[in-house]
């Protein structure tokens, strides 16, 4: 009601961003209820690129909870929980849109053309994706769930209405404040989803020789980043014993989920399909490998997406004859269980974020004193990439590290590189092509790091 009389209406995309996380989720459930659809931004997103965001997913309306919000120029709606629950006449079941239309989500992903890729969830792409999150886990009444992931995020958003569908409760926490270790022994979290980064904090967090830190978990689920071997028996020494590792994408949903038993017998297994999911590992041409060869997997899903908003070459890139191609290498075990191998491309990916090199290089590029980019990952076992740029300067230009790590900030977020190193000249062919072990070995030297 408080949304509806505040001017949101069936068809609106609003751009919502919150500091209070269950204004977050009220907010995107209320919005749902219209017919409307919910864009969130993180707090910290810089101004330019939080207007370009706003108006490439056509938002029409901010709705915040901060007073201090700066404008992209849309008008504002300011969210007081307390004043709307106790205000009788906020309720009014009337304006519930019983077959909504729009989408209920739209999120930006990383895109392999410099461009960020639009994916909107529909209702019914949800609804097809509870039980492929449920299946091995099956929340209950019995459960209380915590995510280490904020709710401005399109995963923990998931996880959240999952828990609700099935009964269970939802724990909130100051994020700032909070032990996460001490949050679940104190609240008695059953379920605990997280990224990979989230899983080395907590173990640093341990004094040595500590097992089994989080006892009352039944699942610790980490997700958007690949896990090494290493972190896995760390986790399971250390932490807990239910570790459950998925594979997944955000155009389809869960892909596979590895049970603790599974990973005594395989360590590398990212599991199988749920029912009704189909993954097969091809060739070049989409021919169906045998079992131990490795190729490109392909998925279809009750719960996939079949487009990218406004970006038909994108769309025609990976979605092909009812499948999704994500571009991920694998192979099959004799028993059916799917090992991740590595991105066919070039794709990095930072704490469970997919960055592209063509994205970073885009915008270096519109800087006035760059000629030439070039953006590869450095590798790190707790973030498994770090995006770093190379950069050649037009004749007589001059530019500091900083003042360019500062332009790349304010128009790329948390997909900025982390640093910017000014060569010379990058190493390509007569054809333009980057030669890119000479360009590793250079920046491993100036960066005095391996790549």
């Amino acid at each position: 009601m408080f949304l509806n009389q505040g001017g949101v209406k069936t068809g609106n995309v609003v751009e919502l961003t919150c500091a209070n996380e269950l204004a977050i989720i009220v907010a995107t459930l209320a919005t749902a209820r219209i017919g409307a659809t919910t864009f969130s931004i993180p707090i910290g997103t810089p101004s330019i690129l939080r207007a370009e965001m706003g108006a490439t997913a056509k938002a029409q309306l901010l709705v915040t909870d901060m007073l201090d919000m700066e404008s992209t120029g849309l008008p504002r709606l300011l969210i007081d929980l307390d004043r709307i629950a106790n205000d009788a006449a906020m309720t009014d079941v009337t304006i519930r849109n019983e077959y909504p239309q729009a989408p209920w989500l739209i999120i930006t992903g990383s895109g392999s053309t410099g461009r960020p890729k639009q994916i909107a969830f529909t209702h019914r792409v949800f609804r097809a994706r509870i039980p492929l999150f449920s299946d091995q886990i099956s929340p209950s009444v019995n459960d209380c769930v915590a995510s280490l992931m904020h709710s401005d995020f399109s995963s923990a958003k998931h996880w959240q209405l999952i828990a609700l569908f099935s009964g269970a409760s939802i724990c909130l926490f100051d994020r700032a404040n909070t032990n996460p270790i001490e949050l679940c022994r104190n609240k008695q979290v059953t379920i605990l989803y997280t990224a990979v980064i989230h899983l080395e904090q907590l173990i640093n967090r341990l004094p040595p020789g500590t097992t089994n830190a989080l006892s009352s978990l039944r699942a610790l689920v980490p997700a958007g980043s690949v896990i090494s071997d290493d972190l896995r028996k760390r986790v399971q020494q250390t932490l807990t014993q239910n570790l459950y590792v998925r594979y997944g994408t955000n155009e389809t949903g869960q892909v596979t989920i590895a049970t603790p038993q599974e990973m005594i017998s395989n360590a590398s297994t990212v599991g199988r399909p749920p029912p009704g999911v189909q993954v097969e590992v091809v060739d070049a041409n989409g021919t169906k490998l045998p079992m131990g060869e490795i190729g490109q997997i392909r998925i279809q899903s009750p719960g996939m997406i079949d487009h990218y908003l406004d970006d038909d070459d994108a769309t025609k890139h990976a979605f092909r004859d009812g499948w999704f191609m994500p571009g991920d290498l694998g192979k099959f075990t004799p028993d059916g269980q799917l090992i991740f191998i590595g991105r066919a491309d070039q794709m990095m990916n930072m704490d469970g974020i997919n960055i592209y090199p063509a994205e970073i290089e885009t915008v270096i590029a519109r800087h006035p004193a760059v000629r030439d980019s070039a953006a590869i990952p450095l590798h790190s076992e707790v973030h498994q990439h770090i995006p770093v740029c190379a950069v050649a300067l037009h004749p007589g230009a001059s530019v500091t590290e900083k003042e360019l790590l500062d332009f790349a900030f304010q128009r790329l977020g948390s997909r900025y590189p982390r640093r910017i190193v000014i060569l010379e000249k990058l190493p390509r062919t007569e054809q333009g092509k980057l030669l890119l072990q000479q360009l590793n070995q250079e920046m491993a030297e100036r960066l005095q790091s391996p790549l």
